[in-house]
């Protein structure tokens, strides 16, 4: 497992790239992670994530039905959109997760940035901040994945093309930051 033109050492020890750069190994693992098709662990992870997304799904409108409360079906329009976008929901916020721990270098710290930025800072910036504000805050991880997980339209979301690319704005640049705080931090 590998990128092309990317020597691998031992654990801890560093690689070089094709220009002879020394990149540390942790990058490397990360990136082969996404670009190795031969590795089974990302398509693992992800049908696990789907998996019990699905379950979730069948489980509570299951739920839901026996105690007469209307429920959707999986052919209902948005459905299908919903419960995959919040596979991936689930699995953009475990990437952004890993940027944070990347770049903050602490366990403790990288889940209280990301609980605090997902949970704390959306729920409190609307309420504290004056109505201006609003369309700004609509770009938020959280408030953009809102808009492809969610099958009630408002005014208050983007739309769900548009939430998911946010969203995997945010998952890019917090990667694209972790890869060169490692590089240079690290090399």
């Amino acid at each position: 497992m590998g990128l092309p033109g990317l020597g691998r050492g031992q654990r801890g020890h560093r690689a070089r790239d094709e220009a002879g750069h020394i990149v540390p190994e942790p990058v490397l693992d990360v990136l082969a992670r996404f670009r190795d098709p031969g590795d089974p662990a990302p398509p693992v992870a992800r049908v696990r994530v789907l998996a019990g997304v699905f379950a979730a799904f069948v489980a509570g409108m299951a739920i839901l039905e026996r105690g007469g409360v209307a429920t959707v079906s999986w052919s209902d329009e948005g459905t299908a959109r919903v419960v995959l976008g919040t596979a991936a929901y689930v699995v953009g916020i475990g990437l952004i997760g890993l940027a944070l721990g990347l770049l903050l270098r602490s366990t403790a710290g990288a889940i209280s940035a990301l609980l605090a930025g997902v949970l704390v800072l959306p729920t409190l910036a609307g309420a504290l901040l004056p109505e201006a504000w609003d369309g700004l805050l609509e770009y938020l991880p959280s408030n953009a994945a809102s808009a492809f997980t969610s099958n009630v339209p408002t005014d208050s979301l983007l739309s769900s093309g548009t939430g998911a690319l946010v969203f995997v704005a945010w998952i890019v640049a917090g990667l694209a930051a972790a890869a060169v705080a490692l590089t240079r931090r690290d090399a």
